[in-house]
C-alpha cells in the first residue's frame, strides 16, 4: 500500500484475488476501507465506474508492479501497488503476515478499530474513532467521541466492541 512521500507500506501485505474471466484477468479486493472499488477492475488498464469513482489498474512496464489508482479531480491516486503472486497463496504464506499485522508496532491494524462494510451505494467505515459514510460520489466524514464507539459499531456493523 503506499503510505506517503514516496513511502509503501509493507509488501504483499494486502490480500486480494486475482480473477481470470473469458480471457481477460481482473483484480477483485473485497475490502480497503472506505477508498475501493466495489467492482472487478480488469488488469488491462481499463477504467471502470463503480458508485464512488472511476478505478483502473495500471502496469509499469519496466518492473512487475502494477497499480490500482483512483482518479481524483483530474489526477490518478494510487491506492497501492502489487506483482501478480508467482504462487497460490496458502496458510503458510499468509500466516506471518497476519502476525506482522496484528504485532508489528508500525502496523495501524492494532491501534485503532477498522470496521467496513458495503453498501448498496458505497460503504461504511470506522476508522479509530472516524466514521466515514460513502454514498455514491458524496462522502462524510465525522469524529465519534469515544464513548459513543461501541453505540456506532452496533448501528452500522452490528456488532459488539
Amino acid at each position: 500500500m503506499y503510505v506517503r512521500d514516496g513511502i509503501w507500506a509493507l509488501e504483499n501485505a494486502h490480500l486480494f484475488i486475482i480473477v481470470p474471466l473469458n480471457n481477460k484477468e481482473y483484480l477483485v479486493d473485497v475490502d480497503m476501507g472506505g477508498n475501493s472499488p466495489r467492482l472487478p477492475v480488469p488488469l488491462s488498464g481499463d477504467e471502470i465506474v463503480d458508485s464512488d469513482g472511476i478505478y483502473r489498474v495500471k502496469k509499469d512496464d519496466d518492473k512487475s508492479f502494477y497499480y490500482l489508482q483512483k482518479k481524483t479531480d483530474d489526477e490518478w491516486e494510487t491506492l497501492y501497488r502489487f506483482e501478480k503472486p508467482s504462487h497460490q497463496w496458502d496458510l503458510e504464506n499468509i500466516h506471518p503476515i497476519c502476525i506482522l499485522t496484528e504485532t508489528s508496532p508500525e502496523s495501524m491494524f492494532n491501534k485503532m478499530y477498522f470496521l467496513s462494510r458495503v453498501t448498496e451505494n458505497g460503504r461504511i467505515t470506522l476508522l479509530g474513532d472516524t466514521l466515514i459514510i460513502v454514498n455514491g460520489k458524496e462522502k462524510t466524514k465525522e469524529k465519534i467521541e469515544k464513548h459513543k464507539i461501541e453505540e456506532v459499531a452496533h448501528r452500522y456493523f452490528q456488532i459488539k466492541v
